[in-house]
C-alpha cells in the first residue's frame, strides 16, 4: 500500500538544475550512437539535444544530470505525472497477473 504523499512530493525536488549546457558530454556521445546504428525514416526529429534518463511528476532528469520541467508532456503524464505512485502500483499489479499489448479489460484495473 502507497504511504500518504503529498503534491509538493511528487516531482524531483531540485527542479529545474541545469548542471551543463545541453547536449552535454553524455548526451553527445549517445546521440552520436543512435545516429550511426538508427534508420534516417523516423517520424521524430533526427536532432534532439536532449537524453532522458529518469522523469518524475513533470520534470525529466537527462543523462548528464541536468533537469528540465516537462512542457512538452502527452497523453497520460500530461494529468499524472510521470511514475505516479498511485498509476505504478496499479501498473505493477497487472503486470505481474499478465502482460499484453491488446487493450484488454481488467478487473484489477476497472
Amino acid at each position: 500500500m502507497i504511504r500518504k504523499i503529498l503534491f509538493k512530493d511528487l516531482h524531483f525536488s531540485d527542479a529545474p538544475k541545469m548542471i551543463v549546457d545541453p547536449p552535454g558530454p553524455r548526451a553527445r556521445a549517445l546521440l552520436e550512437r543512435q545516429r550511426k546504428f538508427e534508420g534516417r525514416v523516423v517520424l521524430y526529429p533526427l536532432s534532439i539535444p536532449f537524453v532522458p534518463d529518469e522523469s518524475f511528476g513533470a520534470a525529466v532528469r537527462d543523462v548528464d544530470g541536468n533537469v528540465y520541467i516537462d512542457f512538452y508532456a502527452g497523453i497520460s503524464v500530461v494529468n499524472f505525472g510521470y511514475s505516479n505512485p498511485f498509476i505504478m502500483e496499479v501498473v505493477i499489479k497487472q503486470l505481474k497477473r499478465m502482460v499484453h499489448t491488446l487493450d484488454f479489460p481488467s478487473r484489477r484495473l476497472l
